[in-house]
């Protein structure tokens, strides 16, 4: 899927409708009474509780999320969360098509980081493989993106795996880092290779 920046979705700018959906997407949108949820949209989209509503209702008709009330104790509340459709909406960039050539540097910026992370002692994963699939592997010179799927592996394992994660961890949140959630911060010597 391919967007564009000054693209309008349901009357809103095609970003915000994106920011929407990645917000459905990260567990960010739910309430107790939908319009809290609709509450949230408006601040997302900068814009009036009646004409979030309207967005809201184009997205659940429209198919890119998906309402669902549920219990948790003896509290029902409504979460929202993406359909394949608004999952493909919320992974799209707005950025414009490249060259071969461009997708050729880029792919080597790429590997070149490979490798850096690769032979960082201080990382506890490393990439075991890169597989490039999509457009760039046709003989087209005008490319809309480079699709990548990395693999990743860890560098340790057992007792030293689970120390230098901490350690790893405790680096992060002495630089500043804040985690969301126990979960973040467990994954966080995975995400800081893929931010590499």
């Amino acid at each position: 899927m391919r967007i564009q920046s000054k693209q309008i979705l349901f009357g809103q700018p095609v970003l915000k409708i994106r920011e929407v959906v990645r917000f459905a997407m990260t567990g960010r949108l739910s309430g107790i009474k939908k319009i809290e949820i609709n509450n949230e949209i408006a601040k997302i989209l900068s814009c009036t509780i009646k004409d979030a509503k309207l967005v809201f209702e184009q997205l659940l008709k429209e198919e890119y999320l998906i309402l669902e009330k549920k219990k948790w104790r003896d509290t029902f509340y409504y979460e929202i969360t993406e359909t394949e459709k608004g999952r493909r909406l919320g992974v799209t960039r707005a950025n414009p098509p490249i060259t071969r050539a461009k997708a050729d540097l880029l792919l080597a910026e790429l590997l070149e980081r490979v490798n850096m992370v690769n032979n960082d002692p201080g990382l506890v994963y490393m990439v075991e493989n890169v597989k490039v699939f999509g457009s760039y592997l046709s003989k087209m010179e005008i490319l809309g993106d480079i699709d990548v799927a990395i693999k990743l592996e860890k560098k340790v394992t057992g007792e030293e795996f689970k120390s230098k994660s901490e350690a790893r961890i405790r680096l992060a949140l002495k630089n500043g880092r804040t985690f969301s959630d126990f979960l973040d911060k467990l994954y966080w010597p995975c995400r800081e290779v893929m931010l590499q």
